[in-house]
């Protein structure tokens, strides 16, 4: 997963530019498309699904920018690691948190995610360490905290929350 998420990352943002050009690695993909939206249920923060043979990542506009940046990178981590499982349900979309909208079951973010599926529990354990690797990279994030250890100041630098940098410094054994 790693791997996937570092050559994602050379590919479409080998200057590991802040934040992620997400909707121009989705033009340069050329089959997903980026949406934000504010016309999301405020429970839901993003989705990938097909929409008329198409892929479609939708974000909600309503979600904090750092929330927003999360989840785009936690739908294309789907996008790149469960694509043949996305494939193979086309026809009944992809269901995160089985949660339904309008008749479809597009793969939901939600912010208090319900699982009870293991593989759905680690697709989206799988995503959201994708989302981390893009977002906040191993050696970047270690020369930043070389030079200055701060949680806020490193969150605000990559454009993350909070959490999500804490998280991270923990997995990666810099903080405890």
């Amino acid at each position: 997963m790693r791997t996937k998420a570092e050559a994602f990352l050379t590919a479409h943002n080998p200057r590991v530019l802040v934040p992620f050009p997400f909707v121009e690695a989705a033009e340069r993909l050329g089959d997903v498309d980026v949406l934000f939206s504010a016309d999301v249920d405020d429970a839901v923060s993003g989705a990938i699904y097909y929409q008329n043979g198409r892929l479609k990542i939708i974000i909600n506009a309503n979600k904090p920018r750092v929330r927003q940046n999360f989840t785009l990178a936690h739908e294309f981590g789907h996008y790149v690691l469960h694509r043949d499982w996305l494939d193979a349900h086309k026809e009944d979309g992809f269901v995160d948190f089985a949660e339904y909208v309008d008749g479809g079951t597009p793969l939901f973010r939600r912010d208090v995610p319900v699982l009870t599926d293991e593989a759905a529990i680690l697709r989206e354990r799988e995503a959201n360490n994708f989302a981390a690797e893009l977002l906040m990279p191993e050696d970047k994030l270690r020369k930043l905290w070389d030079v200055n250890p701060d949680i806020e100041r490193a969150a605000e630098i990559f454009e993350v929350s909070k959490i999500a940098m804490a998280i991270r410094l923990e997995r990666l054994g810099m903080i405890s």
